[in-house]
């Protein structure tokens, strides 16, 4: 995350400048050297945004995940439009290379979410991890959505 307005995006970014609130989250590339930055986007919505982890689909997709307090982020395509609780985890998948956000959703239940790692597996599935401390999280028809006490805290892989 940065708290930095003047935060380097590149032209055709996403989101060029900064979302608004204390923070925003953000998505670099740089050059294989590390020299030159390729690519760079804010991500995120009026009040405060942090992305935690990141992955790179075989499409050079990037898939963001992270936690907001906005009830505004870029949501498109998602399993959960609308936050439920206080602090929600996010997952989105942009495609730099057309400057769009495939799709973004807001993950989590009815207490403090935030996504903290994230994984494609090879059929192009995301896998996201999660704290999950409070509340039911959100799933398919006929999925036990209940996390058992013992996961509430280690986290619990969530295919989106």
């Amino acid at each position: 995350m940065t708290l930095s307005r003047y935060f380097p995006t590149t032209p055709g970014a996403l989101f060029p400048t900064y979302r608004g609130g204390p923070s925003d989250a953000f998505v670099v590339t740089l050059s294989p050297r590390g020299d030159r930055l390729l690519y760079g986007s804010f991500f995120g919505g009026r009040l405060a945004d942090g992305a935690t982890a990141m992955a790179r689909d075989p499409s050079g997709r990037l898939v963001l995940v992270g936690w907001t307090w906005s009830p505004d982020l870029p949501v498109a395509g998602a399993v959960q439009s609308l936050p439920s609780g206080p602090t929600y985890a996010f997952v989105a998948r942009l495609d730099p290379a057309r400057a769009r956000v495939e799709y973004a959703t807001y993950l989590g239940g009815v207490g403090k979410d935030a996504a903290e790692a994230v994984a494609i597996d090879p059929s192009g599935a995301i896998v996201v991890a999660a704290p999950h401390r409070l509340g039911r999280l959100p799933g398919p028809s006929g999925c036990a959505t209940g996390v058992p006490r013992r996961h509430r805290q280690h986290g619990l892989p969530m295919p989106v």
